[in-house]
C-alpha cells in the first residue's frame, strides 16, 4: 500500500523516479525501462523503440543495448514466442532456451555484464504495450522467487494505468505548447475553446484583431438581438466569442463566420469544431475561432482621407458614430467622455477638414472616400 501511495505520488512522473521507487520497496537493484511508440497501422506492427533508461550500476548496460543490441532483445514483445505474446509478465526462466541461447545480446548480459536471470513486466494501453520494466540479477542474487514474481503481477495494473496517462496528459501538452508556438507567429487571429466555450488558448494576434473591432463593433451596432451579448467586464475577445457562438447555435441563421467592417479594415472570423475521445472514451468537442484581418482596396480611399487629413484614431472613432446617425449625447454616452469633449473632436474635425458643419463634414469625407451622398446630419448638432 505505501508503494501505490508512492507511486500515485510520483512528481514528476520519470522513468528515472519510478524505477528508484520500485528499487526502494523490493530491493531490486538493476532496472532498465524501454518505453514504445504507437506503431502506425499501415506499417508492419513491429514495436519501434523510442527510448530506454537504466537504473543500473553498469552504465555500458544502456550504451550498447541502444546502439547494437535492441532489435535482437529477445524479451521485447515483438521477439516473443507466440505463447508468450500478451502477458504482463514474463521471467527467462520459464522460456524455452533456444529463443535466447545464442544470440550475441544474451551472451553480452551474461558474459559482459554479469546478469543471468531477467524479468520483464509488460504495461498495456488496452492490448497495446507501451512499455517494458527489465529486472536484472546476478548468479549471486539467484533466480527470482515467486513472491517477488507475485508482487510484479500485482503492482503491474497500477504502473500501467500511470504510465498510460502519463503519456496521454504529456501528448496534450506538446501538442498545446507547438499550438501555442505556432500560433503566436501567424497573421491570422486563432483561439481555442473547450466543449463549455472557455477559452483554452488565444495568440496574440486574436488579442488584437478582438480589441480593434470592439473599439468600433460598439458603436455600430445597432439596438437589435446582438446588443444584449455586450454585458460589462467582458473582454474584446470574450466579446467576440458569444455572438460568434450566439450565431453558430442560432437553429434560424445557423452561421459560421461573422464579418466585421470598419473604415479602415474587415475582420472575418470563423468557428469550426474537432471531436475526439477523452481518456475515459467520451466524445468531446473542442472549437477553433480564426480570425482573419484585410484591409481590402474598399478600404484604400479612407485609409489615405485619414492620413491626408492627420486624423487622430479618437477621431476617426467620433467621424464613423456620426456617419452612422449618433448624436453628441448618444456619442458620449458610448464613448463614455463628457459632451464638452465629444464637441472638442468634432471642432478638431471641421478644422482640419476646413468645413463648419456636421453635413458639410460628412459631404466632403464621403465625396473624397467615395461614399454615396450623405443625407443632412444636422439634428445631430
Amino acid at each position: 500500500l505505501s508503494f501505490l501511495y508512492d507511486l500515485y505520488s510520483l512528481e514528476p512522473f520519470s522513468s528515472i523516479n519510478l524505477m528508484n521507487l520500485i528499487s526502494k520497496y523490493f530491493n531490486f537493484h538493476n532496472i532498465g525501462f524501454v518505453s514504445y511508440a504507437h506503431p502506425d497501422s499501415s506499417k508492419e506492427s513491429k514495436m519501434q523503440l523510442n527510448n530506454v533508461a537504466s537504473y543500473s550500476r553498469e552504465r555500458d548496460f544502456i550504451k550498447n543495448y541502444n546502439k547494437k543490441y535492441y532489435k535482437e532483445d529477445f524479451m521485447d514483445p515483438s521477439n516473443l514466442p507466440c505463447a508468450f505474446k500478451g502477458r504482463q509478465i514474463i521471467t527467462l526462466t520459464e522460456m524455452p532456451a533456444d529463443s535466447y541461447s545464442n544470440s550475441e545480446y544474451y551472451k553480452f548480459l551474461s558474459d559482459d555484464i554479469g546478469f543471468h536471470f531477467f524479468l520483464s513486466s509488460y504495461l498495456y494501453d488496452n492490448s497495446t504495450c507501451i512499455a517494458r520494466i527489465g529486472i536484472f540479477k546476478s548468479k549471486a542474487e539467484g533466480d527470482f522467487t515467486p513472491e517477488e514474481i507475485a508482487t510484479m503481477q500485482i503492482i503491474n495494473p497500477y504502473i500501467s494505468q500511470i504510465f498510460s496517462t502519463h503519456l496521454k496528459n504529456y501528448k496534450i501538452i506538446i501538442n498545446h505548447s507547438i499550438l501555442e508556438a505556432c500560433c503566436d507567429k501567424q497573421p491570422c487571429g486563432v483561439v481555442v475553446l473547450d466543449e463549455h466555450f472557455n477559452i483554452t488558448c488565444s495568440n496574440n494576434a486574436a488579442n488584437q484583431f478582438c480589441d480593434e473591432i470592439m473599439e468600433f463593433r460598439e458603436y455600430t451596432l445597432s439596438v437589435g438581438d446582438l446588443r444584449d451579448i455586450y454585458v460589462l467586464g467582458y473582454s474584446p475577445l470574450r466579446s467576440v466569442i458569444n455572438e460568434l457562438r450566439k450565431q453558430y447555435f442560432d437553429t434560424s441563421a445557423h452561421s459560421d463566420t461573422i464579418e466585421y467592417k470598419s473604415y479602415t479594415a474587415k475582420y472575418t472570423c470563423s468557428l469550426t469544431s474537432y471531436k475526439y475521445n477523452d481518456m475515459q472514451e467520451v466524445t468531446r468537442t473542442n472549437y477553433f475561432i480564426y480570425i482573419v484581418k484585410s484591409s481590402g482596396k474598399e478600404n484604400e480611399s479612407i485609409m489615405n482621407f485619414f492620413k491626408k487629413y492627420d486624423i487622430t484614431e479618437r477621431e476617426i472613432t467620433v467621424l464613423q458614430m456620426i456617419d452612422k446617425g449618433y448624436t453628441n449625447n448618444e456619442i458620449s454616452e458610448n464613448l463614455v467622455i463628457s459632451i464638452y469633449t465629444v464637441k472638442t473632436h468634432i471642432s478638431n474635425l471641421y478644422k482640419k477638414l476646413n468645413v463648419h458643419s456636421r453635413t458639410s463634414l460628412l459631404f466632403k469625407f464621403r465625396k473624397e472616400v467615395g461614399i454615396n451622398e450623405v443625407e443632412s446630419a444636422e439634428s445631430g448638432e
